[in-house]
């Protein structure tokens, strides 16, 4: 039987494939794959290799990896074909893995080989977000959905206020801290210009009711609360950070709005997001923005970009199965419904939150209203299985899409009741994501800093170690070095240099042209213009001109108009905010390129022997680049004047027989009507006009002003560390072949040096080694 074996290493990003235990060819598709992660290619993969490795026949997959990324290849193997057979080489999981790599990291800060470059900028913030405990659950929900429910089941205590309508008005930030004691939380109110105005260390619901008031303090960016989350289990190297957000529809404050599609939108810390739903209110569509931009996310690829978007389907228990109404039809009601946002395969999980939450007040000895026991013994009864009777209770996990891991995590929960909430499944299927994507993703930047750092240290050994091949053209070398200690020619040469790529560079749409990303903002544009006239339209072929006949009818409809285009703005912001990001992440790749192409340039003219170049090349490679909108206003309808019949009178006069059957005299006034075309040819749409006007213009200028920012920032930080650095090292190399003797045991230092190397190097591959 044909077999394909594949080995993915989430530590390095790296897979390897063997086609019938050979390598493949170097034109076949697999080599696409190599240096991403399993994620974001795995969907489909099985069929493409049947149809065009194997001509669709059966074949064996063996597959090298961790648990969760074989989930992941099952999967889809069961997608394509039940008759693929599967075998999977178990490997070890990732927090060990995190913590030896750590000790690594502390060692190479105190070895004298790397603890310079271990102080430097680039490396500091990418040890920084590899070292950082951190993790963000962002959880949004539609009106009435129960969010605040659902946050305070997770806390196991009634922090945040619940009721039937929106209570969330400003972004609370809840940071999980084992040490605090149970329903204990610090807080802490900060203002739009990020200052403390309020805090206490005992936040009470009235406190947190006060603090979320609109009316009360408009000045409020978020509040930051600290205590123990009880219902998630303390695990090392992780600290939760749970965020409950304004719904963008109910959000009292645009920048709250905008901090939603931000975080549903960051392609790059990908955090996870619970999206609670009323399984009441199925459909009421006031979700419509957030599961369009929800859907355009999760389109941008890979099994990620699904698995950190988990549709929580609370109030589930609403629903009586012994009457018919089965929560299966509700479960697919649900999912047609996200699917026509264009959302495919959604993962959706019926929950009921407020019974967890009652039986976390209970397991955790809060004081329960009678009305609370009530409704707890109601779900104890409903939810647990009655053998007298033959009554299977409700449980919502039979109804969820879980992993092989996540089921193994559930095994350990003694309350059924509680289990059967579906609850501690969602807090299961937050560990898995954690141990999935979180914890391999951070062994990977440590991992990658540090082999950045010891390349560093190996090609300046390396360049002193070469030396003694060429001792011949010693002079020759001295000469050359001679040339590379002018610091202020070399600074100036190389920015002349350097700033005549860049104008190449600029030219070229596959280089540092800003064609693209300017591209995107006219598309943006003119979806914006096409939604304008679509208005327009509408408001223009009303058939309900009542409504409008008053001052206060036309400014409730212009409301209307403007919160729908308020929403739309906030939505654009977080878009050119991440197409202003990704031109400088393009930006920063392709001055990179540009100063390898620099490289070469440069030591070709060097008169310099072909190895000692090629050393001093690679140690000067290694220099890295440590670099609001005002709402519509309310308008006056814009009328004119028309004669209108009013009424009629007869023309009928006792003693004139000629007008006993004459028609009625008509009646006319001048009145002033409502004219729908003038208002929004000459007010509205105006209006709109000039404010994406504004903002579209605000966003080519910032991305224009940036780049160059960054571009002349390059140069000028390049062309002064490139002279610095050439500078330093000729001085060095001078230095160490003044003489046969300096030189000797310069060399024999270098080779010491590479030893140490090496087998640090050997410590930081075993810890990644499959």
């Amino acid at each position: 039987m044909n077999s394909i074996y594949i080995e993915h290493n989430p530590f390095t990003i790296k897979t390897t494939f063997l086609i019938n235990d050979e390598k493949p060819d170097e034109q076949i598709f697999l080599n696409n794959y190599v240096n991403r992660r399993i994620q974001l290619w795995i969907e489909g993969f099985f069929k493409k290799v049947g149809d065009e490795l194997f001509n669709g026949t059966n074949f064996k997959v063996i597959f090298k990896g961790l648990e969760n990324d074989a989930v992941d290849v099952k999967t889809d193997i069961e997608k394509t074909n039940s008759n693929i057979k599967f075998e999977w080489i178990k490997v070890a999981d990732s927090d060990n893995r995190l913590n030896d790599i750590k000790h690594l990291i502390h060692k190479a800060e105190k070895h004298p080989l790397f603890s310079e470059q271990m102080k430097q900028p680039k490396t500091q913030e990418n040890l920084e977000k590899a070292l950082s405990n951190d993790f963000d659950i962002y959880v949004a929900a539609t009106m009435s959905a129960g969010k605040s429910t659902f946050l305070n089941s997770l806390l196991g205590s009634e922090l945040l206020p619940a009721a039937n309508e929106a209570t969330t008005a400003i972004i609370a930030e809840i940071t999980d801290n084992k040490e605090l004691d149970k329903g204990v939380f610090k807080g802490r109110r900060i203002d739009k210009a990020g200052n403390c105005v309020e805090k206490s260390d005992e936040v009470t619901l009235n406190i947190l009711k006060d603090w979320n008031s609109t009316e009360l303090h408009k000045d409020t960016a978020i509040i930051k609360l600290e205590g123990n989350v009880l219902g998630i289990n303390a695990r090392e190297n992780i600290r939760l950070i749970l965020t409950d957000t304004p719904g963008p529809n109910n959000s009292q404050d645009k920048d709250h709005e905008i901090v939603t599609f931000r975080k549903i939108q960051d392609n790059t810390k990908k955090p996870l997001i619970c999206y609670l739903l009323n399984a009441t209110q199925i459909g009421i569509n006031d979700d419509k923005q957030t599961l369009t931009m929800i859907a355009e996310t999760m389109k941008q690829g890979g099994v990620q970009n699904k698995d950190r978007f988990l549709f929580l389907l609370n109030k589930a228990d609403s629903f009586d199965e012994e009457k018919g109404e089965s929560i299966q039809s509700i479960l697919e009601k649900c999912k047609d419904y996200i699917k026509s946002f264009g959302i495919a395969d959604p993962l959706i999980f019926p929950i009921s939150a407020r019974n967890a939450s009652l039986l976390r007040k209970r397991q955790f000895n809060f004081t329960l209203s009678r009305a609370e026991m009530s409704d707890l013994r109601n779900w104890e009864f409903r939810a647990l299985d009655d053998k007298e009777d033959n009554y299977i209770g409700i449980d919502f996990t039979k109804y969820m899409p879980l992993s092989t891991p996540v089921k193994q995590k559930l095994q350990n929960e003694e309350n059924i009741a509680l289990l059967h909430t579906g609850i501690p499944a969602i807090e299961a299927v937050i560990d898995n994501y954690i141990d999935k994507y979180s914890i391999p993703e951070r062994v990977f930047r440590a991992y990658d800093a540090l082999k950045n750092v010891t390349n560093i240290a190996r090609n300046k050994e390396d360049l002193i170690k070469n030396l003694e091949s060429y001792q011949e053209q010693r002079e020759k070398i001295k000469d050359a070095l001679q040339c590379l200690k002018d610091a202020k020619k070399i600074r100036e040469s190389t920015k002349k240099d350097l700033d005549k790529l860049i104008d190449q560079a600029e030219k070229d749409p596959n280089k540092l042209s800003l064609a693209k990303p300017l591209n995107k903002i006219n598309e943006l544009e003119a979806q914006i213009r096409e939604m304008i006239e679509l208005e327009g339209e509408t408001f223009k072929s009303d058939k309900n001109r009542s409504k409008y006949k008053t001052d206060n009818g036309i400014n409730e409809v212009i409301k209307q108009i403007s919160n729908k285009f308020e929403h739309q703005k906030a939505e654009l912001i977080s878009k050119s905010e991440n197409l202003i990001l990704n031109a400088q992440d393009k930006t920063q790749e392709a001055l990179i390129e540009i100063y390898k192409e620099y490289l070469e340039t440069f030591f070709s003219n060097i008169n310099i022997p072909k190895v000692p170049r090629a050393n001093l090349k690679k140690a000067m490679s290694n220099i890295g680049y440590n670099f609001g909108l005002e709402k519509l206003q309310s308008a006056k309808k814009i009328t004119q004047t028309e004669e209108v019949r009013v009424g009629e009178r007869s023309r009928f006069v006792l003693w004139n027989p000629f007008t006993w059957w004459a028609d009625p005299e008509y009646i006319y006034e001048e009145i002033e009507i409502f004219d729908a075309d003038a208002t929004w040819n000459e007010v509205i749409s105006p209006m709109l006009d000039n404010e994406f006007n504004q903002f579209f213009n605000l966003v080519v200028n910032k991305i224009r002003t940036d780049i160059r920012e960054q571009i002349n920032t390059f140069s000028k930080f390049i062309s002064e560390e490139f002279a610095k650095q050439m500078t330093n090292i000729s001085q060095d190399m001078e230095a160490k072949m003044r003489d046969d003797k300096n030189l000797k045991e310069a060399i024999q230092e270098a080779e010491k040096n590479l030893e140490k190397i090496k087998a640090f190097e050997k410590e930081i591959d075993d810890v990644i080694a499959l």
